[in-house]
């Protein structure tokens, strides 16, 4: 999210003609995030549609969910082998980072530490 003002000064950039590149290196922002301010498919000031980021769970929350109330003590790695095999296509740390991002309460595989 970028404020009012940051907005003004990438749309008075670009009809300077920078270019998004040099916007972004500019003002220190993802070339991405220039590009959707740009495009109007972002407003300053206001979070995502939902007002959250997705995740890249999104897909399985219902399903892991499930697991969760079937078996509370399952291992991370268990679910990344199950999720995987129904075409979840992320590295195990994203998938780890997602979890404690969702608060379960899992445990990493082999360390004894909760996600």
């Amino acid at each position: 999210m970028i404020s009012k003002e940051q907005d003004v000064e990438i749309h008075a950039l670009q009809a300077q003609g920078w270019s998004i590149s040099a916007i972004s290196r500019h003002g220190g922002l993802d070339r991405k995030t220039v590009r959707a301010y740009l495009s109007g498919e972002r407003e300053p000031g206001k979070h995502n549609a939902s007002g959250l980021r997705s995740s890249n769970l999104d897909a399985f929350v219902l399903y892991l969910n499930e697991r969760f109330r079937s078996d509370p003590q399952i291992w991370s790695t268990v679910l990344y082998d199950e999720i995987t095999n129904a075409d979840y296509r992320h590295s195990y740390s994203s998938f780890t980072r997602e979890l404690r991002k969702q608060n379960w309460g899992i445990k990493l595989s082999g360390s004894g530490e909760f996600l």
